[in-house]
């Protein structure tokens, strides 16, 4: 099929409308003479978009294959919009390996602060229950993507997932889908009623102004590795504790770190500190191999952690980064990288401090 040059924009909004019809071996053939004619990645974009409306998984396999063709031609133009449909068809699949090699490639192009990228890569996380990870980017994100209400919606579902429940109604709150909005509302309100994800505010403020009555609250110190830090938040939401950071800190009158720090510290339940490789250095004036460090800021918090609370403070180092000797004496556990194993021995040391958490559901 060859399409007249002045008939194709018609042809862009007649798609969509057969899909909606059920006219699905239509819009699809349309789509591929599309397709055909012009080779651009907007076209590819109507194609997948047809296909994903009729929901055949062959088809859906055949066109994650010409996607990635299409991106490797040499002529192909980047664009976002495409790589998010890529995204969503891997979503449809659950080829969940092809998924993160790809959103790798997108990270790579400085481009996953991209509302379309956003909302598939949020989909995929929950989908593996990692809502620790969602949690985390929507704290990175700039407010041009937050105020998207498909980004709000999972924000708020991994909110809830996690116990924060007055996170989830504060991101809810500005929504325009009041369907959404009143839905988890609802939700929160069943949980308030059933007891079991209730806010309180301690009578002490501190650490956070609403922890989970209740759950041990644990205060994170880390450096520059997301997704080390991500492992850990939800290792200690599973165990039953509240990870508390910088992001869920309340900061009214902008207070300096040193000021949170010796606010919130001290009524920690405990702290744990991740020690990531960051940075590097050596002696001045040495020719030793450079070492791989901690971020200096990370070793002011974990210090100063120690000192106010040094028998509920553990120390967590990945990859072989340097450990200061002043720390000698802290509970500290080494490894090359995150793993069940030690995210077993944190929970495992967490209750050896007195505190209720249940290190069988580390694993």
């Amino acid at each position: 099929m060859l399409l007249d040059p002045r008939l194709i924009g018609g042809a862009i909004t007649l798609i969509p409308k057969l899909s909606r019809s059920k006219r699905h071996a239509e819009a699809i053939a349309l789509a591929e003479a599309l397709y055909g004619q012009r080779g651009k990645s907007r076209d590819l974009n109507v194609l997948m978009t047809a296909i994903w409306a009729e929901g055949n998984t062959d088809s859906l396999r055949d066109i994650a294959r010409r996607a990635e063709a299409h991106f490797r031609s040499p002529t192909a133009e980047y664009d976002v919009q495409f790589m998010a449909n890529w995204l969503r068809t891997l979503y449809e699949l659950d080829d969940r390996e092809m998924f993160w090699q790809l959103y790798d490639r997108v990270a790579e192009a400085d481009r996953t602060h991209n509302a379309f990228i956003v909302v598939q890569t949020f989909r995929m996380l929950i989908r593996q229950a990692r809502y620790a990870e969602v949690v985390d980017q929507w704290a990175h994100l700039p407010p041009t993507v937050q105020t998207d209400d498909i980004v709000r919606k999972h924000a708020a579902r991994a909110f809830l997932e996690t116990g924060r429940d007055l996170e989830a109604a504060a991101v809810l709150r500005d929504t325009r889908d009041d369907k959404l909005k009143e839905t988890l509302l609802e939700r929160l309100a069943d949980r308030t009623r059933a007891g079991g994800g209730s806010a309180e505010v301690r009578e002490t403020p501190g650490i956070r102004e609403h922890a989970l009555a209740g759950k041990p609250a644990i205060f994170v110190v880390y450096g520059h590795d997301p997704r080390t830090r991500a492992e850990l938040e939800s290792l200690l939401f599973r165990i039953g504790a509240e990870p508390i950071t910088f992001e869920t800190l309340p900061k009214a009158g902008s207070p300096t770190v040193i000021e949170l720090l010796e606010r919130h510290i001290p009524r920690a339940d405990a702290v744990v500190t991740l020690l990531t490789p960051d940075d590097e250095g050596r002696k001045l004036g040495s020719s030793d191999p450079l070492l791989p460090r901690a971020r200096e800021n990370v070793l002011i918090e974990a210090g100063y952690a120690m000192i106010s609370q040094r028998d509920r403070s553990i120390l967590v180092a990945i990859a072989g980064v340097n450990i200061p000797s002043d720390f000698a004496g802290i509970l500290r556990i080494e490894a090359l990288s995150w793993s069940n194993e030690v995210g077993l021995k944190v929970a495992q040391r967490l209750r050896d401090m007195g505190l209720a958490v249940d290190p069988s559901k580390a694993l």
